[in-house]
């Protein structure tokens, strides 16, 4: 468990060493310690299976259990999972080479991976082909095919950092939006530091026209008091790896959110940072046309608004994105 941020008791710990015993053996059925909890052993085979998303050929979807046993399901036979596993490694190497340098420290790693997937990897949950539809849950379908769920973008994230020597899970939890309950991203771990990424989020969130969302990137257990996770994980108090307290674009008054504004449209037509002092009651649309107005009204950034201009707010994580068309 050396690439987990999991926290496990020896009960469970005994667990997830036998189902990993099993699945490196290449068995289908694991043999599971005695007065264990069933409903335990499927989440700690999820949570094995975020430590080790290069296990993509079991089906993490499928599971069935008798008695003390837990049947596991392949998704390909044995000349098919070879062919796969080949290719997995093959593209998993070629993302590594092409997006990592040993100049880089282990935050730019994260950072480097987190902008492949979410410029490479397309959210989809609708698909015709059945074996097609159990890849979007794994690592393979993010990697080689280039479209996944939550699920298959979160391991395919910890397999990616893990190829880098960095520490990674994936968090099974759930949020309160609608459609999307149960939902899965990433728990990093740098040093003593532990933080969360999500980069489904991320890439549903990115409307932008000029780069990449990293809304949800870098944050803290308080950053989402609008989700739900079961306490197998190490608790993420650092915000030093927060994006915008990275690119010193957090504003707590109007007086450094213009500062921020003029700084980032000098380099381009894009204003994105995150707010601490505003109203939580107000809407998307009063935090729009208040940010907006106060821009447009400050001497130093209002040239810069001439054209077409959108704007899109995150009320959850408080962050404004405003750019021209």
């Amino acid at each position: 468990m050396n690439r987990s941020t999991i926290v496990l008791n020896l009960k469970q710990r005994k667990v997830y060493d036998k189902i990993l015993s099993s699945l490196r053996a290449g068995r289908d059925c694991v043999s599971l310690p005695a007065c264990c909890d069933i409903q335990e052993c499927f989440e700690i085979y999820k949570l094995l299976l975020g430590d080790y998303p290069e296990l993509f050929y079991y089906d993490n979807c499928n599971i069935s259990t008798s008695g003390l046993k837990m049947y596991l399901k392949t998704l390909y036979n044995s000349i098919e999972k070879f062919k796969k596993i080949e290719q997995f490694n093959f593209e998993s190497k070629k993302i590594i080479d092409t997006v990592i340098t040993n100049k880089m420290n282990d935050a730019q790693k994260v950072l480097a991976i987190h902008n492949y997937l979410a410029k490479s990897v397309k959210y989809n949950v609708m698909t015709t082909s059945t074996k097609f539809a159990s890849e979007l849950h794994t690592a393979y379908g993010a990697i080689v095919n280039k479209v996944a769920v939550c699920e298959g973008i979160s391991y395919a994230f910890s397999h990616l950092l893990h190829l880098c020597g960095i520490k990674c899970s994936v968090v099974n939890g759930s949020t309160n939006k609608i459609g999307d309950e149960n939902h899965c991203w990433n728990m990093v771990n740098i040093g003593n530091d532990y933080f969360h990424v999500d980069v489904t989020w991320d890439i549903e969130s990115n409307d932008s026209i000029n780069g990449i969302c990293y809304d949800y990137f870098g944050l803290t257990d308080s950053d989402l008091v609008n989700r739900k996770w079961r306490n197998y994980y190490h608790a993420c108090n650092c915000n030093s790896y927060n994006y915008f307290i990275l690119s010193k674009a957090v504003a707590s008054n109007d007086t450094q959110l213009c500062k921020i504004a003029k700084r980032q449209l000098m380099k381009n037509k894009r204003v994105y940072l995150k707010y601490t002092y505003l109203d939580k009651k107000m809407t998307q649309e009063q935090v729009a046309n208040y940010v907006f107005e106060l821009l447009q009204k400050n001497r130093e950034t209002c040239f810069h608004f001439f054209g077409r201009f959108t704007c899109r707010t995150n009320l959850d994580q408080n962050i404004i994105l405003i750019e021209e068309i």
